[in-house]
Protein backbone atom coordinates (compact mmCIF):
# COMPACT_ATOMS: atom_id res chain seq x y z
CA UNK A 1 0.00 0.00 0.00
CA UNK A 2 2.76 2.21 0.82
CA UNK A 3 4.30 1.79 -2.10
CA UNK A 4 2.02 2.80 -5.00
CA UNK A 5 1.41 6.02 -2.65
CA UNK A 6 4.97 6.59 -2.94
CA UNK A 7 4.56 5.69 -6.83
CA UNK A 8 1.51 7.80 -6.86
CA UNK A 9 3.09 10.59 -5.20
CA UNK A 10 6.25 10.58 -7.58
CA UNK A 11 3.92 10.62 -10.79
CA UNK A 12 2.28 13.98 -9.45
CA UNK A 13 5.71 15.40 -8.68
CA UNK A 14 7.64 14.38 -12.15
CA UNK A 15 4.34 15.24 -14.10
CA UNK A 16 4.27 19.03 -12.19
CA UNK A 17 8.02 19.81 -13.04
CA UNK A 18 7.54 18.59 -16.10
CA UNK A 19 4.85 21.10 -17.07
CA UNK A 20 6.04 23.79 -15.26
CA UNK A 21 9.42 23.44 -17.19
CA UNK A 22 7.73 22.88 -20.66
CA UNK A 23 5.64 26.82 -19.36
CA UNK A 24 8.60 28.41 -18.39
CA UNK A 25 11.21 27.38 -20.75
CA UNK A 26 9.11 26.56 -24.03
CA UNK A 27 10.34 24.32 -26.36
CA UNK A 28 11.65 25.90 -29.81
CA UNK A 29 11.24 24.33 -33.42
CA UNK A 30 14.78 23.36 -34.20
CA UNK A 31 15.72 25.00 -37.89
CA UNK A 32 18.28 22.86 -39.72
CA UNK A 33 20.34 26.06 -41.09
CA UNK A 34 22.18 23.16 -43.73
CA UNK A 35 19.45 23.97 -46.66
CA UNK A 36 22.30 21.66 -48.70
CA UNK A 37 21.35 18.59 -46.49
CA UNK A 38 19.50 16.72 -49.04
CA UNK A 39 17.90 12.98 -49.07
CA UNK A 40 21.10 12.01 -50.95
CA UNK A 41 23.26 13.02 -48.26
CA UNK A 42 21.95 11.01 -45.74
CA UNK A 43 21.72 8.11 -48.01
CA UNK A 44 25.36 8.10 -49.29
CA UNK A 45 26.24 8.26 -45.29
CA UNK A 46 24.30 5.62 -44.49
CA UNK A 47 25.59 3.53 -46.74
CA UNK A 48 29.08 4.60 -45.30
CA UNK A 49 28.08 3.62 -41.90
CA UNK A 50 26.74 0.01 -42.78
CA UNK A 51 29.95 -0.42 -44.82
CA UNK A 52 31.94 0.76 -42.02
CA UNK A 53 29.94 -1.83 -39.89
CA UNK A 54 30.34 -4.47 -41.84
CA UNK A 55 33.89 -3.64 -42.08
CA UNK A 56 34.65 -3.44 -38.20
CA UNK A 57 32.32 -7.14 -38.02
CA UNK A 58 35.11 -8.65 -40.48
CA UNK A 59 38.15 -6.97 -41.25
CA UNK A 60 38.94 -7.71 -44.70
CA UNK A 61 40.00 -6.16 -47.86
CA UNK A 62 36.92 -6.47 -49.51
CA UNK A 63 35.24 -4.70 -46.51
CA UNK A 64 38.09 -2.30 -46.35
CA UNK A 65 38.07 -1.29 -49.84
CA UNK A 66 33.81 -0.82 -49.85
CA UNK A 67 34.32 1.21 -46.76
CA UNK A 68 36.98 3.52 -48.57
CA UNK A 69 34.64 3.78 -51.13
CA UNK A 70 31.35 4.13 -49.73
CA UNK A 71 33.35 6.92 -47.82
CA UNK A 72 34.65 8.66 -50.69
CA UNK A 73 31.25 8.62 -51.97
CA UNK A 74 29.66 9.88 -49.18
CA UNK A 75 32.03 13.03 -49.06
CA UNK A 76 31.76 13.55 -52.71
CA UNK A 77 28.02 14.20 -52.82
CA UNK A 78 28.04 16.14 -49.83
CA UNK A 79 30.82 18.47 -50.56
CA UNK A 80 28.67 18.52 -54.26
CA UNK A 81 25.50 19.44 -52.25
CA UNK A 82 27.08 22.12 -50.07
CA UNK A 83 28.42 24.01 -53.35
CA UNK A 84 24.92 24.17 -54.81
Amino acid sequence: MEQKEVNHEWENIKSTIIESAEEIIKTRERHTSNEWWYEECKEAISKENFARKKCLQKRTRKNQEQYSQARKEANKTCKEKKKQ
